[in-house]
C-alpha cells in the first residue's frame, strides 16, 4: 500500500507529512533564481508551491506544446539563470523550481517518475516555439541532466517538448477522482508522449517526432519474456529470461536520475552494487552478478535469479497469530524457522563481512529464505572496505542507529539483523523507529501472543485529554493549505487539507461528536477555505459533499448552504464521479446530500439523494464491476451496501435494500476464510481493514441479519460472516493504529459487532498506545502525536490520525465511527 508520494512528503525534517515548500522548510534556502536576478525585469514574480513563476504578463493561452529544461541539483541554479535570460529575451512566460533542495526532493529514488527531471517549464506561443528551444538546447548542451519519461526530446540537449495545459485545470479521471485536465475535459497524462490529438502541430514538433523515431537505440537487450517486479524514479526492476533459458533479474538505473539523499545517481549506486556482488561472488549468500551493461539512457545489472520468499512476506504467510492458528505444533514449527533463518542471515552476513562487504540496510525484504539458505539482496546501499555510496537509502525502522557508525562497521548489520529478529517474533516491531523505548516490552507481548512467555502489563489506553491536546497543539490556522497535519491524501489534490477523512472537517466533526468545542478559529478556517473560489471535488470521503454535511452538523447552517448551492448544485460544481463507492462516488453522495436534506430543510437535496441512489442500485443490478473497485469500506461493495441500507432507514424513496444483499454477495467474492477468520483478496494480499479489506463486510452482514424475508440458509451465511469477521477484528496484529487500515477500525468494527462487549477491546485500546509519541508543550503539558500510516510521521487527522485514535478509545467506538461516516441508523435524518 506503499506509494511513492510519502517520498517527497517525508523529505523535509519533522514530525508531519508535509510538502518541502511549505512555509519554514530549510529545503527552501539555496534559491535557483534569487530577486536580484529578476530586478527591474517588469516581470511579474509569484512563488506559487514549489515553483517560482516569472511572467511579462497574463498567459492567454489555456494549453500548448510547453518545453521542459532538466537539470541536477547541483547545476539547477546556472540552468535556471541561462533559461530565465532567454525567456526574457523572448517574452516567454517561465516557471522553476524554487531552490536546490525542491531539485533534489523531485528528484530522489522514490520520487514520481513523470515529474522528475522537470526544473524549467517555459510556455511559448506556438511562433516562438522552435526559436525559444534552439536557443535553450545551443545554450544547454553536453549538460548532464535525467531524462524526462515520455517526452520529446531536442537532440543532444536536456530541453523536452510535451502538450499540456498552461493554466491549472481538473477534469474527473475514470476512477471518480479529480485529476489534472488539457482542453478542459481531457486527463493531462504525463510520461508518455500521445495525450491525443493536438490542434494545428507546429512543424518543429512533427519533425522532432519523425526524428526521436527513426534514431537507432545504443543497444537492444538481449532477453525475452520480460516482466516488471518493481518501478520506481531510478528504474525498473524486472524477472526476464535469457537467450539461454536461464532465468535472471534484471536492475535498471537511469542515467542522471534516482537521486538518494546525498545527491548520488542510480547508476553510482548500481555500478557500486555491481562492484560488491563481484565481491561476494562464489559465496553463496548473494546473487550471483551476470553482466553489467548500458541501454540507451540506461544502465542494467543482470543477477542470477533467486527462487524463495523474502522475510517480509514469509511473516504474512507464516506467523501463527496472523494466520490464526496458535496450535502448539504450528507455533513450535514457526519459532524453530525463526532460529533458523536468523542463524542463517547472521552466517551470510559474517560471510559478506569477511569479504569486506557491509550491507547497511538489513531488513526482512532484503533476506531471501530459499528453503536451504538464506540469500541477501539489493546491496545498493553497502560499503565496500569501509566506502559508501548510498545515503538516506536504508529503510527506517532497522537501520536506526546504524547512521551513527562508520560505513564499514558491520555492527550496522548486526543493528538490522537484531529488529528482523523482533519483527519476525511481533510484526509491530517497525515503530520502535519512534517508540525505542518499547524494545522489550514489544518482544514480551510476541513472544507472549506466541503463547511462549507471560505477556508484560499493558502499555495503558491512550488518554482523551491528551489526544484532544495533542490535536490542539498541531493545528495551523495560519496556513492555507491545511488547518491539521495528516495524511499523503492532502496533497492528492485541490483542497485536500479539508475533507472528511483527511482534512480538517472529519477532526472538527470527531471532536464535536465527543463533547469537545472545536475553536471557533478552527470552524472559521474550514468555512474560509471551503468557500474559497477554485476547483472542488466532490464526494463524501474527501470531498464538497462532506464538508458541506460536517459543517452542517457543526452547526455552520449558512456556509453549509452556501457550499450546496455554490459546489454541488451551481456554476461551480465539479463533474461527478463516474463511480458508486462510498469514498467519492455515488453512494457516498447520495448520504451527503441526503443528511444536507434533512439538515437544511431541502426538499431539492432529497430529491438529489434519491435520484443518486437510484443510480447506484442500478449499478448494483448491472452486474458489472465499476472502476476503482477494491474490497473495503471505500471503494468496495460492502460501503456501498452499507451506505443504501442507512440511505432506506433515512426514508430516500426507492427500493436500497434488496440492492444491499446483492452488494454482500459481490464482495464475498473476493472473500477467503484462513484459520477461522475472513479475509479480502486485493491482488496478492489478504486484507482484514475496514477501508480495505473485510471488516465492511462483517458490519454490512450483521445490518443484513434483521432484514425481514430472511430464510434459515441465509440467516446462517450472514452469521458465518459475521463470526468470520470478529474473529478477524480480534487478531491482535495490526502494523497500524488508523481506522481505515489499521488497529483502530478492527478495534470499532469489533465494538459493533460484539456489543461492546469482547475480551479483545481493553487489548486493542492498550496497543494503540504503541503508535503515540508522548511530547510537551513549551509550558510542559503534556500531549500525545499520533502516528500514521506506515508509521511514518504523526498525524491528526480522522482515517489515520489522533482524531481516528480519539474515536478508537471512545466507550462506544462502532457506533461512534458509524455516525461520523454517515452509515449509522438515524444519522442521516438528524435536524437541527
Amino acid at each position: 500500500m506503499f506509494d511513492h508520494r510519502y517520498q517527497q512528503l517525508t523529505f523535509r525534517p519533522g514530525p508531519y507529512l508535509d510538502a518541502p515548500w511549505s512555509p519554514g522548510s530549510p529545503l527552501l534556502d539555496e534559491e535557483t533564481l534569487p530577486a536580484t536576478r529578476t530586478a527591474g525585469s517588469g516581470w511579474l514574480r509569484i512563488e506559487h508551491g514549489p515553483w517560482l513563476h516569472l511572467m511579462p504578463g497574463p498567459v492567454e493561452a489555456a494549453d500548448g506544446w510547453k518545453v521542459h529544461v532538466a537539470a541536477l541539483p547541483w547545476d539547477a541554479a546556472a540552468v535556471a539563470g541561462v533559461c530565465w535570460e532567454i525567456c526574457r529575451e523572448l517574452g516567454v512566460p517561465v516557471k522553476l523550481l524554487r531552490s536546490r533542495g525542491l531539485v533534489l526532493a523531485s528528484q530522489q529514488k522514490y520520487a514520481d517518475p513523470a515529474a522528475s527531471g522537470k526544473v524549467v517549464t517555459c510556455y511559448p506561443s506556438p511562433q516562438r516555439l522552435r526559436k525559444l528551444c534552439e536557443a535553450l538546447a545551443g545554450a544547454l548542451r553536453g549538460r548532464a541532466a535525467p531524462r524526462i519519461i515520455g517526452e520529446l526530446q531536442v537532440p543532444d540537449s536536456p530541453v523536452f517538448l510535451r502538450h499540456g495545459a498552461f493554466h491549472e485545470q481538473w477534469t474527473t479521471g475514470a476512477d471518480g477522482r479529480l485529476v489534472p485536465a488539457v482542453g478542459g475535459d481531457r486527463p493531462d497524462v504525463r510520461g508518455r508522449r500521445d495525450n491525443g490529438p493536438t490542434p494545428d502541430e507546429p512543424s518543429y514538433v512533427t519533425e522532432l517526432r519523425a526524428a526521436s523515431g527513426t534514431t537507432p537505440s545504443a543497444a537492444v537487450l538481449d532477453f525475452t519474456d520480460i516482466r516488471v517486479v518493481h518501478r520506481s524514479n531510478a528504474g525498473g526492476v524486472y524477472q526476464a529470461l535469457r537467450r539461454d533459458g536461464r532465468t535472471v533479474l534484471l536492475k535498471e538505473a537511469r542515467h542522471h536520475a534516482g537521486l538518494d539523499a546525498g545527491g548520488s545517481t542510480a547508476a553510482v549506486r548500481l555500478r557500486h552494487e555491481w562492484d560488491a556482488l563481484r565481491r561476494t561472488s562464489g559465496s553463496g549468500v548473494t546473487p550471483e552478478p551476470v553482466d553489467h551493461l548500458t541501454v540507451g539512457d540506461s544502465d542494467f545489472l543482470v543477477l542470477e535469479w533467486i527462487e524463495g520468499v523474502s522475510l517480509a512476506a514469509a511473516v504474512s504467510r507464516r506467523h501463527p497469530v496472523v494466520q490464526g492458528d496458535r496450535t502448539p505444533g504450528r507455533v513450535d514449527g514457526y519459532l524453530a524457522w525463526v532460529d533458523r533463518v536468523v542463524t542463517r542471515s547472521r552466517a551470510a552476513l559474517t560471510a559478506l563481512h569477511s569479504r569486506g562487504v557491509v550491507h547497511r540496510d538489513v531488513q526482512p525484504a532484503n533476506l531471501i529464505d530459499t528453503g536451504d539458505r538464506v540469500v541477501v539482496i539489493d546491496l545498493e546501499s553497502c560499503a565496500i572496505d569501509g566506502v559508501a555510496v548510498a545515503r538516506g537509502v536504508a529503510t527506517p525502522g532497522f537501520s536506526t542507529g546504524s547512521e551513527r557508525l562508520t560505513p564499514g562497521d558491520p555492527a550496522a548489520d548486526l543493528v538490522g539483523l537484531r529488529r528482523v529478529h523482533s519483527m519476525l517474533v511481533n510484526p509491530m516491531t517497525p515503530v520502535l523507529e519512534h517508540r525505542p523505548d518499547l524494545e522489550d516490552h514489544l518482544s514480551q507481548v510476541g513472544h507472549a501472543d506466541l503463547g511462549r512467555g507471560e505477556a508484560p502489563a499493558p502499555a495503558g489506553v491512550p488518554g482523551e485529554d491528551q489526544l484532544v491536546a495533542g490535536i490542539r497543539a498541531v493545528a495551523t490556522p495560519e496556513r492555507a493549505d491545511r488547518l491539521f497535519p495528516g495524511d499523503v491524501e492532502q496533497f492528492s489534490g485541490p483542497r485536500g487539507g479539508l475533507g472528511l477523512l483527511y482534512g480538517a472537517a472529519g477532526v472538527l466533526l470527531a471532536l464535536s461528536r465527543l463533547g469537545h468545542r472545536p475553536d471557533p478559529e478552527w470552524t472559521a478556517w474550514l468555512v474560509r477555505r471551503a468557500l474559497a473560489d477554485g476547483p472542488f471535488p466532490r464526494g463524501l470521503a474527501t470531498g464538497a459533499d462532506g464538508v458541506a454535511w460536517a459543517l452542517a452538523r457543526l452547526g455552520a447552517t449558512e456556509a453549509a448552504t452556501e457550499l450546496v448551492d455554490r459546489f454541488l448544485l451551481g456554476t461551480g460544481t465539479t463533474a461527478a464521479a463516474p463511480v458508486p463507492w462510498w469514498h467519492h462516488g455515488g453512494a457516498g453522495r447520495a448520504l451527503a446530500l441526503a443528511g444536507l436534506g434533512r439538515l437544511l430543510n431541502r426538499a431539492d437535496l432529497i430529491r438529489q439523494a434519491a435520484a443518486e441512489t437510484g443510480q447506484v442500485v442500478d449499478v448494483v443490478r448491472a452486474g458489472n464491476t465499476p472502476a476503482g473497485y477494491r474490497p473495503g469500506l471505500s471503494h468496495g461493495w460492502s460501503g456501498l451496501g452499507l451506505a443504501l441500507l442507512a440511505l432506506r432507514d433515512a426514508g430516500v424513496p426507492g427500493d436500497p435494500g434488496e440492492a444491499a444483499q446483492i452488494a454482500l454477495d459481490r464482495e464475498l467474492t473476493a472473500a477467503t476464510y484462513r484459520g477461522g477468520q475472513l479475509l479480502t483478496r486485493e491482488g496478492s494480499t489478504l486484507l482484514p481493514y475496514l477501508g480495505r479489506g473485510s471488516a465492511a463486510a462483517g458490519l454490512l452482514a450483521m445490518r443484513l441479519r434483521v432484514e425481514p424475508g430472511s430464510d434459515g440458509l441465509r440467516l446462517s451465511h450472514l452469521e458465518q460472516v459475521v463470526e468470520g469477521v470478529r474473529a478477524t477484528c480480534a487478531q491482535p496484529v495490526a502494523v497500524f493504529a488508523g481506522l481505515l487500515t489499521g488497529r483502530g477500525g478492527l478495534l470499532a468494527v469489533l465494538d459493533a459487532l460484539s456489543a461492546g462487549d469482547h475480551p479483545m477491546l481493553a487489548e486493542h485500546r492498550s496497543r494503540l498506545a504503541w503508535h503515540t509519541v508522548p511530547r510537551r508543550s513549551p509550558g510542559g503539558e503534556p500531549w500525545l502525536g499520533v502516528l500514521g500510516d506506515h508509521n511514518l510521521r504523526c498525524a491528526a487527522d480522522l482515517a489515520t490520525g489522533a482524531a481516528g485514535m480519539l474515536v478508537a478509545v471512545a466507550p462506544r467506538p462502532g457506533v461512534l465511527l458509524l455516525d461520523l461516516l454517515g452509515l449509522a441508523p438515524g444519522c442521516l435524518a438528524e435536524r437541527r
